[in-house]
């Protein structure tokens, strides 16, 4: 039997409901409260950080809430081939070290992209991303898996590769994956849940867990969650992303 709680309804993730506290809920009904990083420098130095915004878009693209739904778009009109088009629309909450989260999304293109979830995301030195001594990062993926941050990053969308993986950043390490592909023979809009525990690390989509692993180095913990958009993959849609904080 499915158990709701504060939205929340069990599925493949088993946890128990009395150890989840709603922390988050994105709003979309309304205009999206971001900013982008070129408006936190000045000269090529960052002055300012994104405080009073939700969300920061890095890279070449839009961020736009529409009818209900989070649309992250790529610019189609460059063709700078050496920076690419790519685009991560972060959240500026730090998220609890033991989380569950859910969301829902629509690819534009269902036959080809590529979409990233980074999460527990947090400076190599320990200090926030938006850090004022932060180089800029402009979607260019090496600054986000080699460059200032420490964090985790999931494919939870790759098509037609059809494969997931977990890396653990800083340096790219793949540490979990599967080849099989959850969105076969399913239509949009699409259910991701993840659920991180101290570091155990679950993924489920459409209601099926297909990945899982445990970190037993130095686990990531409190850190800022992020949507990527590759280049190709030219919009994705959002919604009815929640998070919970798992306590105990």
């Amino acid at each position: 039997m499915n158990v709701a709680v504060d939205g929340y309804c069990q599925t493949a993730i088993r946890i128990d409901s009395s150890r989840l506290e709603l922390f988050y809920q994105a709003e979309f009904a309304k205009p999206l409260n971001v900013i982008h990083e070129d408006q936190l420098f000045s000269n090529g130095t960052r002055t300012k950080t994104p405080e009073g915004y939700e969300w920061v878009l890095e890279g070449h693209g839009k961020a736009l809430a529409r009818n209900g739904l989070l649309h992250i778009l790529n610019d189609p009109t460059r063709k700078n081939k050496k920076e690419r088009n790519h685009v991560v629309l972060w959240n500026t909450r730090i998220l609890p070290d033991d989380f569950l989260m859910e969301f829902t999304f629509m690819p534009v293109s269902p036959d080809s992209g590529l979409a990233i979830l980074f999460f527990s995301a947090i400076g190599k030195d320990g200090t926030d991303i938006f850090d004022r001594r932060r180089e800029k990062r402009g979607g260019v993926f090496r600054a986000y898996h080699s460059g200032e941050l420490d964090c985790y990053h999931i494919s939870y969308w790759a098509i037609p590769r059809q494969i997931v993986n977990l890396r653990k950043n800083h340096g790219f390490r793949l540490v979990a994956a599967t080849e099989s592909n959850p969105w076969q023979g399913k239509s949009p809009p699409y259910r991701v849940r993840l659920l991180k525990i101290s570091g155990r690390i679950e993924l489920e989509t459409n209601g099926e867990i297909v990945l899982t692993w445990e970190d037993d180095g130095t686990p990531l913990g409190a850190g800022c969650f992020g949507l990527r958009t590759m280049d190709y993959t030219k919009e994705m849609r959002y919604s009815d992303i929640k998070i919970w904080r798992v306590k105990g």
